[in-house]
């Protein structure tokens, strides 16, 4: 799956105020609850896979939940929101071809 949009450019992006580096906000029209299971704990590229096919759209994850320090904060237990493939397209992520 190829993307549209380039993490690199979010990183570029990323903005300190007073305290940690914070995510744009992105238009997340519909997204997944998923809760962090054992085997993938520290693992989002296998969460990203799990749902999009792809791991490197694990950025998608860590922008819609505000997530900035890398795999560590995929802990087991830990619910996060999994934005919804119509919700890639809208934000330019992925083409409606792709799906």
């Amino acid at each position: 799956m190829k993307t549209l949009f380039d993490y690199t450019y979010v990183i570029g992006k990323l903005k300190s105020i007073d305290g940690p580096a914070y995510h744009p906000k992105f238009p997340i029209s519909g997204y997944t609850i998923h809760k962090i299971e054992t085997q993938e704990q520290y693992r989002a590229d296998k969460i990203a896979y799990a749902y999009y096919g792809n791991p490197n759209l694990v950025w998608v994850i860590d922008v819609a939940n505000n997530f900035y320090n890398g795999f560590s904060e995929y802990t087991v237990g830990t619910e996060i929101k999994i934005p919804t493939l119509k919700s890639l397209v809208e934000m330019g992520v992925i083409t409606a071809d792709e799906l």
